[in-house]
């Protein structure tokens, strides 16, 4: 299992982007309106991280051999030999989260409910942020990638 979280703050889109986006996550990036692409950046950020960590990838080395893809009917991950599982998450205005997990034998995960229904806990007069999920997805390699977006797509 891989999780990374991240606070988001402004960068140099232009200079990390070549560096651990492949061409087409890339390409996407520079479509989205200005407001939409950190948030997209961090989204890809956080799911590659946390595969480089499922998958005992090397870090930077592998930044750009996994991720996301566009698809026709939502986004498809690119993921290494295996069943994976991913989740990813907008935690209020600030920070991005992902998880990626491994399926060994075909096996399947299953949420204790919607993904949307997550329950936090926060010590007593604490404020917790609202948390949207931005996608859950499923890949089997070499059979094929599917994925559903499970909020905005971009």
């Amino acid at each position: 299992m891989g999780v990374d979280l991240e606070r988001k703050r402004v960068r140099d889109l232009e200079a990390l982007a070549p560096w651990c986006c492949d061409d087409a996550e890339q390409a996407h990036l520079q479509a989205l309106a200005e407001a939409d692409r950190l948030t997209f950046f961090y989204q890809l950020w956080t799911l590659k991280e946390s595969f480089i960590k499922a998958a005992g990838l090397d870090f930077p080395a592998d930044m750009r051999t996994v991720g996301l893809r566009a698809q026709a009917d939502g986004w498809a991950l690119r993921a290494p030999a295996g069943t994976w599982d991913a989740r990813c998450w907008t935690i209020g205005e600030d920070w991005v989260a992902s998880v990626v997990w491994s399926m060994p034998d075909g096996g399947q995960a299953t949420l204790a409910g919607p993904a949307e229904a997550l329950h936090w806990r926060a010590a007593r007069n604490c404020v917790l942020p609202p948390v949207r999920t931005v996608y859950a997805a499923s890949s089997t390699w070499p059979y094929g990638s599917t994925a559903q977006d499970a909020a905005d797509r971009h």
